[in-house]
C-alpha cells in the first residue's frame, strides 16, 4: 500500500527525498521491566513536499493508508520473527507544515515481547 513512500529510519545515512512522500520510524526509547518484555516508544513521520503535485491530497492519502499499519495487526505484518507485539497505544497523530513539508506524526507506545 506505500509504494513510491520512502520509508527510513532515524539511523539511515539515505537522504530523504525531496520530490516525493517519505516515512521517518525512530525508537526514541525502549525499557525492559522484566526480562523478555518490552515497552517502546516509536515516532513516525510522514513528510511530503509542499511544491508537489498535489501534495497534500497525496499526503492525505499516505496518512490514511497509514494510520490502520499502527493496529496490532498492522504492526505484526512487519514484525521481525522472534518479535510479538502485546499492545500498543497512540499517544499522538497530528499534521502540520514545516520547512515547505506537509508533516503527519504519529507516536505510540508498544509493548513487545520476545517469542
Amino acid at each position: 500500500d506505500l509504494d513510491g513512500v520512502a520509508i527510513h529510519t532515524r539511523s539511515d545515512d539515505k537522504e530523504i527525498p525531496g520530490d516525493q512522500p517519505a516515512i521517518v520510524i525512530s525508537c526514541d526509547s525502549a525499557e525492559s521491566p522484566v526480562a523478555g518484555l518490552y515497552r517502546a516508544t516509536v515516532q513516525l513521520v510522514l513528510s511530503t513536499p509542499c511544491l508537489m503535485a498535489d501534495g497534500l491530497e497525496t499526503h492525505h492519502s499516505v496518512a490514511a493508508i497509514l494510520r490502520p499499519l499502527l493496529s496490532l495487526t498492522g504492526l505484526a505484518t512487519y514484525s521481525p520473527g522472534h518479535l510479538a507485539y502485546s499492545g500498543r497505544h497512540l499517544t499522538q497523530w497530528s499534521e502540520s507544515r514545516e520547512d515547505d513539508r506537509w508533516l503527519t506524526t504519529a507516536e505510540l507506545v508498544i509493548g513487545v515481547r520476545e517469542i
